[in-house]
């Protein structure tokens, strides 16, 4: 079997991305030629399946001077070098199969039904690389987080020879520039389709002609000040804060503060689905909502307020649409 022309993307944790490409079988023939599914299984239950992968996550080592790391194939180590890298999961991932009821024949190209898969269903479909512009790159790096680089040379080979690995943890070391706490992250796993919906939520409806994205957060965030700070003069003294209310007040008080609210929440459910990591979804979180968070209002606070905004939006849209 083979896998179709689009790219999975593989993403564990905080680790890596790994990504499979077709063929399928000829990738298992190039990586691992010699191996077969008893030799890699860490359960012995004849199939390789999420339970094998994440038990060769949890045992991840990185790689080690051969015979110094003490994991078995138990653990993870399809190689027998006693560490679990790359490469193990790599071999796991070409294997993969998906829970078998009856042991398969020992045959290391097993037929690849992702679809049937809890692991790949869940993750985003990876078809192209996103071709980014210098201004793309600003945007995305000062109000999403994410740091885009282009895969290296060897990243493009692997994805060639149908398998590649992004090792984003290398990048972010190597990187010499990392402005505002944005993650290096290669483009190749980001979904294009969702980048360029951010890019455009941006620049229709929170962006600023002649502004740069870092200036601009920053008058968004004066704004959102200015605005929650008349909130709080209508409000009675001690009146907790409300985000639904909040965002209700400056609607009718100040439409355009208002709509930078919403478009914060787009921004920040469109990164959701974007291809990143927890880790990575975290982060640009973080980064949208606090580039834009006055000091009067903590995290969590701004977090329910562009929410309150998104929904209140919405209902709006779908009204006029009506």
């Amino acid at each position: 079997g083979t896998l179709d022309a689009n790219e999975v993307s593989l993403v564990s944790g905080d680790l890596f991305s790994l990504a499979a490409t077709t063929p399928a079988t000829a990738a298992a023939s190039e990586f691992r030629p010699d191996v077969t599914i008893a030799d890699i299984d860490t359960d012995g239950d004849g199939d390789i399946d999420n339970d094998d992968v994440n038990t060769a996550f949890n045992n991840f080592t990185g790689p080690l001077p051969p015979g110094t790391g003490g994991k078995t194939q138990q653990q993870g180590d399809t190689d027998g070098d006693g560490d679990v890298d790359n490469t193990d999961i790599g071999t796991l991932f070409i294997f993969f199969t998906g829970p078998i009821i009856t042991p398969p024949s020992d045959n290391p190209a097993p037929e690849f039904d992702l679809s049937s898969s809890d692991l790949v269903r869940r993750l985003p479909a990876i078809g192209e690389e996103v071709n980014l512009t210098e201004a793309d790159l600003n945007i995305l790096r000062d109000q999403l987080g994410i740091a885009a680089r282009e895969p290296l040379p060897s990243e493009r080979v692997e994805k060639v020879q149908a398998r590649a690995l992004y090792d984003d943890l290398r990048a972010r070391a190597d990187a010499q520039v990392n402005p505002g706490g944005s993650l290096v992250i290669a483009n190749t796993r980001l979904d294009a389709d969702v980048v360029r919906q951010a890019l455009t939520v941006y620049r229709e409806r929170l962006a600023a002609e002649g502004v740069a994205p870092a200036e601009r957060i920053a008058q968004v965030r004066d704004a959102v000040d200015a605005a929650y700070n008349n909130y709080v003069s209508f409000i009675q003294e001690g009146e907790r804060f409300d985000a639904k209310a909040f965002s209700t007040f400056v609607r009718e008080k100040n439409p355009a503060v208002f709509e930078s609210l919403a478009a914060l929440n787009e921004l920040n459910r469109l990164t959701q689905t974007m291809g990143l990591n927890e880790l990575e979804k975290r982060n640009s979180e973080q980064t949208i909502i606090n580039g834009a968070r006055p000091d009067a209002l903590s995290f969590e606070q701004m977090k329910a307020a562009i929410q309150a905004a998104g929904s209140l939006s919405q209902v709006e849209s779908e009204v006029d649409a009506g």
